[in-house]
């Protein structure tokens, strides 16, 4: 009963700060904003902060009654280039609130609170390409960590490909991801992931679509190599003041995950004001 009166309020909390970004009065054009914060190739810039929050579950004593919270900063920096295409870097500066994981000595779970690794993903995306949207890259993390117990502590990097298709009505794609950790020779970290995104606008800066991102554990044992998540996410993009910013609310379950434990529902919303890249002025 406590663990669901919790998840109600987290959901509210989530849907009422949702509702009030929606209420922005938009003196932007809205709709081109959305579709192109949408396309991971584009060239604007913004400062994402996100916060997610999941509830698990799996075989393991306990893990029913686990949940945590995660808190994401992340800055999107597009570099232009004289040929038309654009160097996207995209860094992520995560902690981890009150993280559950399994202590097999004492049999039972406990919790931490930590800095996370910092994450990162470099794309080129082609330009002059329209409407198709194409980029390669590397994704990578440095281990930054402050808690093993929570964090993977672990260099890692892989290659990134971005394949997409811009319509009226917004955009369909892909983007495929290997992270792979470079000192233990993928021992550790070897895990294969897609993100298929569509971003459909309902007009005034609205844009509904699937979220989640499938993953492909090469680590894991037989039966728990997948994990495949069922979400939608709902975007809006207004003006606060004369500043853009999209807001965005998503909800996910992952229908397919390993069974001695995972998370099994995820909320999230986010913030992310347009900027200018500071590192072009």
């Amino acid at each position: 009963m406590k663990r669901t009166r919790s998840t109600l309020l987290a959901i509210s909390m989530l849907i009422t700060a949702s509702n009030q970004a929606l209420a922005q009065d938009g003196s932007v054009d809205a709709d081109a904003l959305a579709k192109e914060l949408a396309n991971p190739g584009g060239a604007l810039s913004s400062l994402t902060s996100k916060f997610e929050y999941r509830w698990y579950a799996g075989d393991l004593p306990g893990a029913d009654n686990q949940n945590a919270g995660t808190y994401t900063f992340q800055p999107v920096l597009p570099f232009p280039t004289d040929s038309g295409d654009t160097i996207i870097v995209r860094p992520a500066f995560s902690a981890q609130l009150e993280k559950p994981y399994f202590d097999a000595v004492g049999g039972d779970f406990d919790n931490a609170t930590a800095f996370d690794d910092i994450s990162f993903d470099l794309l080129y995306s082609f330009g002059n390409i329209d409407p198709w949207v194409f980029g390669v890259g590397l994704v990578g993390s440095i281990p930054t960590g402050t808690n093993d117990r929570v964090t993977a502590h672990e260099w890692t990097l892989g290659p990134e490909f971005l394949l997409a298709h811009k319509f009226d009505w917004g955009i369909v794609g892909f983007l495929a991801f290997h992270n792979w950790d470079i000192e233990n020779q993928g021992d550790l970290i070897n895990t294969t992931s897609v993100q298929p995104f569509l971003a459909y606008s309902l007009g005034d800066g609205v844009t509904i679509g699937p979220s989640g991102t499938i993953t492909y554990n090469w680590n894991a044992a037989s039966g728990s190599e997948w994990t495949v998540p069922v979400g939608v996410n709902i975007g809006k993009t207004a003006s606060a003041n004369g500043q853009p910013i999209k807001y965005g609310l998503s909800v996910e379950y992952n229908a397919v995950r390993p069974d001695a434990f995972a998370p099994e529902w995820k909320v999230s919303f986010s913030i992310a004001p347009v900027v200018q890249n500071p590192f072009l002025r």
